[in-house]
């Protein structure tokens, strides 16, 4: 089970009935709102694995509250990183299953609002498959809306 505290930029991973006692946490900058959304993702990396998706849309990333999403999987981390001011990419996550046929789960990741100030732009949702790294996102890698 995955839970947060978006006002403090925290996530805990529990696993077979441990509480937060004694817990490591993972992590986010503070403001980023690390948290703000969790996604229970499936097997995206193929280990079968239940596999986890948090989103910090605030984060300030190569440009302001870009927005980050981490990915964490049997085998570490992985890191989608919005490349346009204001993107905050991970507002929302979904699991998609497996929709490119590769035998590993893939998310959906959205971004409402890659416009300066948050104003009314066009928003973006891309199909994330098989992640490893760092992977820079923008409006290009996905579809508009």
């Amino acid at each position: 089970m995955l839970v947060s505290d978006p006002t403090t930029d925290t996530a805990w991973l529990l696993v077979d009935g441990f509480t937060l006692d004694g817990v490591d946490p993972i992590e986010g900058t503070t403001g980023e709102r690390f948290g703000a959304q969790l996604l229970a993702a499936g097997d995206v990396d193929g280990d079968g694995l239940q596999d986890f998706a948090i989103a910090a849309p605030d984060a300030d990333t190569s440009e302001p509250y870009a927005g980050r999403v981490v990915v964490v999987t049997g085998s570490g981390t992985t890191q989608l990183l919005g490349a346009q001011g204001w993107d905050r990419i991970g507002t929302r996550l979904y699991a998609a299953g497996d929709v490119g046929g590769d035998g590993k789960d893939d998310l959906f990741v959205a971004a409402p609002w890659p416009t300066p100030n948050g104003a009314v732009g066009q928003g973006w949702v891309a199909l994330v498959q098989s992640p490893e790294g760092v992977v820079e996102m923008s409006r290009d890698d996905g579809f508009s809306f």
